[in-house]
């Protein structure tokens, strides 16, 4: 089958679809990352349906790295036929030949033994399992970022933000305090903690 558009063998063994290299393919008018954002809207979740990259730019200057995204086959197949041109379905008539082709590549296990088929479920079940481990830790690491942020400099930001309000509102201690147990409150209420 020739290869219409990039596609790439993740470590789990699913292949993704370039988004750029689609979109291109599609003949699509508008700025990918405009039209990506435009095709996000149908209900595509990151992580799930597709995942974000960012590409260093090739230009001898710099400039900000490209984004692009690795799509899922089912996601890519919807955006072929959101498009409803001819391009669109012969990229969706591509993407199924492509399941298909994985289809039959896959491995009978039902003639193995008993023995041996339980062997290939516990394979699999600890490659689930290293795999969630992984988008485990990434989120951790994300996490971590997040929450490793200095409390003081969180703290500051807060107060000359808060005294920015209380100068606009005659600057009194009273003011302060309402406004401040204004914004608390409403931290309180929107992210469901207490500070």
């Amino acid at each position: 089958m020739n290869r219409l558009i990039r596609t790439f063998q993740k470590d789990d063994g699913t292949t993704v679809v370039d988004g750029r290299n689609l979109h291109e393919f599609l003949g699509v008018k508008e700025k990918y990352t405009q039209w990506f954002d435009r095709m996000k809207e149908f209900g595509f979740d990151e992580n799930v349906d597709f995942v974000g990259l960012s590409q260093k730019s090739e230009k001898p200057s710099g400039g900000r790295p490209q984004i692009n995204h690795a799509l899922t086959l089912e996601m890519a197949k919807e955006l072929s036929m959101i498009q409803r041109t001819e391009k669109g379905k012969q990229a969706r008539q591509y993407f199924i030949q492509m399941e298909k082709q994985a289809k039959r590549n896959e491995l009978d296990t039902s003639q193995l033994s008993p023995e041996l088929q339980f062997m290939n479920g516990v394979v699999k079940k600890l490659a689930a399992n290293e795999l969630a481990q992984k988008q485990m830790n990434k989120k951790l690491d994300g996490i971590a970022d997040i929450v490793g942020t200095s409390t003081m400099d969180w703290r500051n930001a807060t107060s000359h933000l808060i005294n920015a309000v209380v100068r606009v509102q005659g600057g009194s201690p009273e003011a302060y305090r309402t406004v401040r147990n204004d914004i608390y409150d409403e931290v309180d209420r929107r992210g469901a903690v207490s500070l």
